[in-house]
């Protein structure tokens, strides 16, 4: 290989505009003609960033740096979207419980266990949601989460009081929704602060949906296990495949992790 292909190499491995004398070498040399075909492919369609715009994205970066030198802790955004889930279930039930909060037949530490894995759930669902790393927190919250949701359906006195399933679990489906509603909605602004993956979005859909979850299956006398799942499990983890798929639409204000 001459020495004028290995400087007409170098330039193209800059992505550096040619030398006159590489100009005219390349248009007579095969080889160097198949090379630059090469890294017009590896760079794509358009042509490598240039100087100026390295300069610009360097000064950009070290602006943002000096302006938020710390990065936002993770911990900050997950228990603000966990306490506004616990404080809209408490003000559902504060609305629902003028004839009484637990309408539940299960025995108390039963249910009260229940509700213990129930907020276990929102609290775990809700750092997953917003911890940059997918295997610190996520690994918890199956079995939490799983835990959770065998206990609600296979632990029901199975009374269903003589209503048919579908209109019932559709009452209870719609309450949950409307309960989760406000905490969904401030998980999603939350999420707009750093580069939300589908996973985290799941999961900070599922620890929205327990806002209504904790109200129903206090509030809730039916209790057989189809009712339970469809109405009361169910709609959580259909707002976190929502919320994974309305975050996807909506821009972020930042692309940290």
């Amino acid at each position: 290989m001459k020495a004028a292909c290995d400087a007409l190499l170098e330039q193209l491995k800059e992505g550096a505009t040619l030398a006159p004398e590489l100009d005219t070498h390349l248009r007579g040399c095969a080889a160097c003609q198949a090379a630059q075909k090469a890294f017009d492919f590896s760079w794509g369609p358009e042509s490598p960033p240039s100087e100026v715009a390295l300069r610009q994205l360097r000064a950009a970066s070290l602006t943002e740096l000096q302006r938020s030198p710390v990065a936002h802790p993770w911990a900050q955004d997950a228990w603000t979207a966990v306490g506004i889930s616990i404080a809209a279930a408490a003000g559902a039930l504060a609305l629902l419980g003028r004839q009484g909060i637990i309408h539940n037949p299960q025995p108390r530490p039963l249910l009260l266990g229940t509700e213990l894995l129930l907020f276990l759930t929102a609290c775990v669902a809700g750092a997953a949601a917003f911890h940059p790393s997918r295997g610190k927190v996520w690994p918890w919250l199956l079995p939490v989460a799983l835990g959770a949701a065998l206990t609600v359906v296979f632990g029901g006195a199975g009374d269903s009081y003589g209503t048919a399933l579908l209109p019932a679990a559709l009452g209870c489906g719609a309450l949950a929704v409307g309960v989760s509603l406000l905490p969904f909605l401030v998980t999603l602004g939350l999420s707009t602060g750093f580069a939300a993956r589908p996973w985290q979005m799941v999961s900070g859909g599922i620890a929205a949906g327990m806002a209504g979850a904790l109200v129903l299956h206090l509030h809730c006398p039916v209790s057989s296990s189809g009712h339970l799942l469809l109405g009361h499990l169910l709609p959580s983890l259909l707002l976190g495949l929502l919320a994974a798929s309305v975050r996807g639409g909506l821009p972020s204000r930042t692309f940290a992790p």
